[in-house]
């Protein structure tokens, strides 16, 4: 699929208007003041990640702004526009809170499937056949989305720097970094030990 925009905001806001006609003729139209940015959400690390869109409420914004961010562990199209859409029924009437049954009846409308627990079963969200047929021809649309999914659940431990000298004499051990094992002109001049003897690099 061809990238028909430079980045993934750009896409991202792009599809919002495309979606706009979608939301109006199921009672709800959206309001002009929304941002939307491949950003993760507040809660994802406290969730585990498992959080892939938010909507923080206009009333928290200083210029008046729903702000919708979509979780860059996604790339994926149709669900980067179901995260999307998930977020943009928060912006209902009434339907802030994703546990109510305000936020329920414009979701399923707009073919969010609940995918999360019983009391909150829009914690998380998936999308079905209807979705897709109701949404391929506004995605394709869109060309490619100009990202590639991040992984922060695994991550490099990264080694110690620090280097283990021993004393010979008492087993006394310290770690120091490769500098202050150094003197002025280069050569390896480890501390003395309190025993009196020189320190040894393992």
């Amino acid at each position: 699929m061809n990238q028909l925009h430079a980045n993934r905001e750009d896409w991202l806001n792009a599809c919002v208007d495309e979606l706009r006609p979608f939301f109006s003729s199921n009672g709800h139209t959206l309001p002009a003041e929304i941002r939307v940015a491949c950003a993760y959400p507040t809660n994802a690390k406290r969730s585990g990640f498992k959080v892939l869109g938010q909507c923080i409420p206009n009333t928290n914004s200083a210029d008046g702004h729903f702000e919708i961010f979509v979780s860059p562990q996604i790339d994926n199209p149709y669900k980067v526009t179901e995260v999307l859409i998930a977020q943009l029924a928060c912006t209902a009437k009434g339907a802030l809170n994703q546990a109510n049954q305000a936020y329920a009846k414009v979701a399923e409308a707009m073919h969010i499937l609940p995918d999360g627990n019983k009391s909150n079963p829009y914690y998380e969200t998936n999308h079905g056949t209807a979705f897709d047929l109701a949404y391929a021809a506004i995605i394709q649309s869109l060309g490619a989305y100009p990202h590639a999914k991040v992984d922060v659940t695994t991550h490099k431990t990264q080694g110690t720097r620090l280097l283990l000298a021993v004393c010979p004499t008492c087993g006394c051990k310290i770690r120091m970094t490769a500098k202050w094992t150094l003197n002025a002109h280069g050569d390896v001049d480890l501390p003395t030990c309190r025993c009196g003897d020189l320190f040894n690099l393992v």
